[in-house]
């Protein structure tokens, strides 16, 4: 299976995300991701336009983007990124990439929900799929439910977001 790349946008402004920072920011994550050979980005946002991935669960925060991402991409896993990290590196994304390929397991940053390398199997989409179709409220934060291995961030430093 192949990796396609996913700007999270869920937690950023609105304001920001129709500014130009936000159009640099997003030329600088899919920079990112080019060089970890991912060349198939797309971008988590409830709107239908070309790119962009919409909720199937809008209202669900980030836990509804990464079902939406696993859902609409089925036949590939998944690389989370959020675009308002201005400390993310190639060298960060490259040790998540390679530690979930060779384990064959989401995984992310411990202390840090994005970025996140989902490995889209049929047990992953069914426990988001449960989850979120439960009908109660979900905490956002909540990425337990998808069992994620944690890896130790070389520079935790380098994952601080601006909208956190």
């Amino acid at each position: 299976m192949n990796t396609v790349g996913m700007v999270v946008t869920h937690q950023c402004s609105d304001v920001w995300l129709a500014s130009k920072a936000f159009d640099k920011a997003l030329c600088r994550v899919k920079s990112i991701l080019n060089q970890c050979g991912i060349k198939d980005i797309k971008i988590s946002r409830n709107c239908f336009t070309a790119g962009h991935v919409p909720d199937i669960y809008p209202q669900q925060g980030v836990l509804s983007a990464l079902h939406a991402a696993l859902f609409y991409q089925t036949h590939s896993h998944v690389l989370c990124v959020p675009p308002d990290m201005p400390g993310l590196s190639v060298e960060l994304i490259r040790w998540l990439l390679v530690s979930g390929r060779i384990a064959k397991r989401s995984c992310h940053y411990r202390d840090y929900s994005l970025p996140m390398y989902l490995h889209n199997d049929q047990a992953l989409r069914e426990r988001l799929e449960y989850r979120l179709s439960e009908g109660l409220p979900v905490n956002t934060d909540n990425i337990e439910i998808l069992k994620c291995r944690s890896l130790v961030a070389p520079d935790p430093s380098r994952l601080v977001r601006i909208f956190d």
